[in-house]
């Protein structure tokens, strides 16, 4: 099979199956597009690949995911990912609120320095020492309440890969010297090394999360029996979608969408900008068969990576294949215009 893309983008293709286990192939178009701190918006002369699995930041106990794959066969939800720093935008700061907004959306985020639990306040207890000064902190899940506490076993199951997780039987000198994380709730801070805060952050929800793994499923004698190596019958496609609950729309994005960031870019504290509109077209041309079919095309990720000032768009669709080795297919075209 051939793809003819007659566009500057990304596109990709791949075999899947629906929920009733019919074949289907998916194609990816990936569009990358700068931005200034005027809200000027062009085409970057780079354009970011699809990513065919997942890019991950560190890996130790367990990493956190940068960039997600694109190959995702259905996403029911947009998501809109925010990717990048914390920059005080006097140059170094011991804590900073960040955050954005676009549509019916609006985050904020309390950034703090680096902290750790020492020895002091009422009556001998334990209190967070004061952060350290920064001039700038990634946003990752890494950074947010999370993790593992080795001596005892406590697992934050909604981001093993955050940082600050302590178990409520730990003793004062096993707690002393701990860290605790970057980044919070605003509205939630940690007041004591016992509160487990709900985790925040602004990028790719691991796979593994308590908020994405009950939409896999049910692995039991029946799927064994019935349909496995596939997908169980009550998979929710909603695993697909990366982004935390409160950055995914009911619905797809349409361009034109405005997107406001705050102390999130170098050098400039505010910048707006508005997603292009761009119509993308993909058809299918099966051998034998004359006439195209076209791909039913939803915008469903939006990526702002702020640091480079970079964002990239990405439209998703399939259709059936009646081959399961995509014998009947022979040609994606992709076109697109603005």
């Amino acid at each position: 099979m051939i793809i003819n893309n007659n566009t500057p983008y990304q596109a990709e293709s791949t075999l899947d199956k629906d929920g009733d286990l019919n074949s289907m192939i998916v194609v990816v178009i990936k569009a990358t597009f700068q931005f200034n701190a005027q809200g000027q918006v062009n085409l970057a002369a780079k354009q970011i690949p699809v990513y065919l699995c997942d890019e991950m930041i560190d890996s130790y106990p367990i990493g956190s995911v940068r960039f997600e794959s694109d190959m995702a066969p259905f996403k029911p939800k947009g998501d809109l990912l925010i990717l990048g720093h914390a920059c005080p935008p006097d140059g170094s700061a011991t804590s900073l609120e960040v955050g954005f907004r676009c549509r019916d959306m609006e985050k904020v985020l309390a950034v703090f320095g680096d902290r750790k639990w020492e020895a002091g306040g009422f009556m001998g207890g334990i209190q967070a020492s004061q952060p350290e000064p920064f001039e700038e902190l990634e946003l990752t899940f890494g950074r947010s309440f999370g993790g593992i506490d080795m001596v005892y076993g406590a697992i934050c199951a909604a981001n093993q890969a955050g940082m600050g997780m302590i178990s409520k039987k730990a003793k004062k000198e096993e707690i002393i010297e701990k860290p605790l994380p970057n980044i919070e709730n605003p509205n939630h801070l940690i007041r004591s090394w016992k509160d487990h805060p709900i985790p925040v952050g602004m990028g790719h929800v691991s796979k593994g999360s308590s908020e994405r793994v009950g939409f896999l499923g049910t692995y039991d004698e029946a799927w064994h029996k019935d349909r496995k190596p596939d997908r169980p019958i009550d998979f929710d496609f909603q695993f697909f979608n990366s982004a935390p609950k409160d950055q995914q729309l009911d619905g797809f994005f349409q361009g034109g969408e405005l997107i406001e960031l705050l102390n999130l870019t170098p050098g400039t504290a505010q910048v707006q900008f508005t997603l292009p509109e761009i119509k993308v077209n993909a058809t299918l041309k099966r051998r034998d068969v004359e006439q195209k079919e076209p791909f039913p095309l939803n915008l469903d990720t939006v990526c702002v990576m702020t640091k480079d000032m970079t964002f990239t768009l990405t439209w998703r669709g399939w259709l059936p294949v009646y081959d399961p080795l995509m014998q009947d297919v022979e040609m994606i075209t992709i076109e697109s215009s603005q």
